[in-house]
């Protein structure tokens, strides 16, 4: 996925479960694709391919779906 991000002008981030040492063989692995919106829907196809191949489900959501979070004061 670094390798695909890199080439690409994108990133992966891996949050959650997996992220946390916290995941079970019930879990899924949830990544966040982070690529300009041209690039998002091949980029997520690609992970979600590479999860498949290794018999992981995955949780995918383009970052675009995110909500800033306001920071407290």
């Amino acid at each position: 996925m670094a390798e695909y991000g890199r080439a690409r002008g994108g990133r992966f981030w891996v949050y959650g479960s997996a992220a946390k040492a916290r995941i079970h063989f019930v879990s899924d692995i949830d990544i966040l694709v982070d690529f300009d919106e041209p690039e998002v829907s091949d980029a997520a196809d690609f992970v979600e391919t590479a999860c498949a191949r290794l018999n992981l489900e995955a949780d995918v959501q383009p970052k675009s779906w995110c909500k800033r979070l306001s920071s407290r004061k």
